[in-house]
């Protein structure tokens, strides 16, 4: 069977969510109650491995119907090794125990980005992709209860049946059901993720650069901002008078406020900022000044 790739299958997954209906089915809101009611045993396989709480719930109904005897792999009873796909697992002590063993042995536990694409696109996978394969139609075990359901229905293992409609749940209406019912299981969709990752990779990208008005050049926020700073400080030393440190910050200040130009140069939008200009040769001005009081003040010492 050929192993479908979520790249492949993703967009029309994302089609097929924004379209689906559920179905009025009082089985789904009860599953999804129960689940709810048994949340910390699957909020701990959760830290455990990085697996949505709402998918764990959803498979967890699909393969036993939410009960905890049960191996999450297969359904089979946790008190035995097992004989259906995946065969030789077990016994396991506790229903967490089986389902870690059963997530790390498929590799659900090294998936990342999580989305509701993705969570639809590991329920089929999880359950393999017979329906898509061989048969074209989706498959009951994401999309029951829901308007992209089609007749048709692996009836045991390897036996299919073109005319039965699968009654159990699947598991996008589980999930949709626990969501409504517990808002903070909720994952994010596809589109959601890549908009955040883009943002990560260039987080200047969300920064919208406002028009500030200043002798006819549009500068860039940042740099007025240097700016008021660089004044402020010039103010500040002017006023203290260089009383601490005073010949060493007298040699820095004029280089630290020339720096300060140019970066605040290459800040402006449309050239160099004509305040920016002037703001250095009057510091630099009242620097030179200073200079010349602090070297009299130390001649007539």
């Amino acid at each position: 069977m050929r192993d479908y790739k979520f790249q492949e299958l993703s967009g029309e997954i994302s089609k097929s969510i924004d379209s689906a209906a559920l179905r009025n089915d009082p089985s789904v809101m009860l599953a999804a109650r129960c689940a709810i009611r048994n949340a910390k045993k699957y909020e701990y396989v959760s830290r455990m491995t990085g697996v949505p709480v709402i998918w764990l719930m959803a498979v967890h109904e699909r393969e036993a119907g939410g009960r905890f005897d049960t191996y999450l792999g297969n359904g089979e009873p946790l008190c035995r090794v097992t004989k259906l796909e995946p065969k030789g697992r077990g016994p396991f002590s506790t229903w967490e125990s089986g389902a870690l063993d059963a997530l790390h042995l498929r590799g659900w536990d090294n998936i990342k980005d999580w989305t509701w694409e993705r969570a639809c696109y590991e329920a089929e996978r999880w359950n393999g992709f017979g329906y898509r394969e061989y048969h074209g139609v989706p498959s009951p075990y994401v999309w029951g209860s829901t308007s992209i359901q089609k007749p048709g229905k692996y009836v045991s293992d390897g036996r299919w049946d073109s005319s039965v409609m699968d009654k159990q749940p699947g598991c996008f209406a589980l999930m949709k059901a626990i969501v409504e019912l517990e808002p903070s299981y909720n994952i994010q969709r596809m589109a959601d993720l890549e908009r955040a990752q883009k943002t990560q990779e260039n987080p200047m990208s969300n920064i919208s650069t406002l028009p500030v008005q200043s002798a006819g050049v549009t500068t860039n926020p940042l740099a007025s901002l240097i700016t008021n700073a660089i004044t402020a400080l010039s103010f500040g030393l002017s006023v203290a008078g260089f009383s601490v440190g005073g010949n060493m910050l007298m040699a820095a200040a004029p280089l630290i406020v020339t720096v300060g130009g140019l970066v605040l140069s290459h800040l402006s939008v449309s050239g160099p900022n004509q305040n920016t200009v002037a703001l250095i040769n009057g510091v630099n001005t009242v620097l030179s000044s200073l200079a010349a009081g602090n070297t009299a003040a130390g001649n007539k010492a």
